[in-house]
């Protein structure tokens, strides 16, 4: 038997949890998650609503001056990404959220079926 074959043998039954960090698991998926969404938010432009589709000119808007924490999936380019934020504006079809990416303030209209909200602050991304 060639020590390939030993190889295979012994590590039979095993699970393969060589570099993986439980204790730290959650905090090491949010920083990558982090530098995933930096990424694309620098290699493509945030889509927001148009007036047209968010009907600003039949809808009244709402400003609440205690803003609302919020998970929303907004748009970079052809990827949709999950991000925590807050509704700034809001009006029946669409919400108006602020958010941030790495250092940036950024701020979208979506719609309101893509927002979800929080029972907590949202987290702001760790710098870098």
């Amino acid at each position: 038997m060639s020590s390939a074959g030993r190889i295979l043998i012994l590590g039979r039954g095993r699970s393969s949890t060589i570099g993986t960090n439980k204790r730290y698991e959650q905090h090491f998926d949010r920083l990558m998650d982090d530098r995933i969404l930096a990424r694309i938010a620098s290699e493509h432009p945030l889509q927001s609503l148009t007036p047209h589709e968010r009907q600003a000119d039949t809808l009244p808007e709402t400003r609440d001056p205690q803003p609302k924490p919020c998970s929303a999936w907004v748009r970079f380019g052809p990827h949709a990404m999950r991000v925590e934020g807050t509704v700034v504006v809001w009006n029946d079809v669409a919400c108006g959220v602020q958010f941030q990416v790495g250092e940036k303030e950024l701020r979208a209209w979506v719609w309101a079926n893509a927002v979800t909200p929080l029972d907590r602050a949202p987290r702001v991304p760790e710098p870098r």
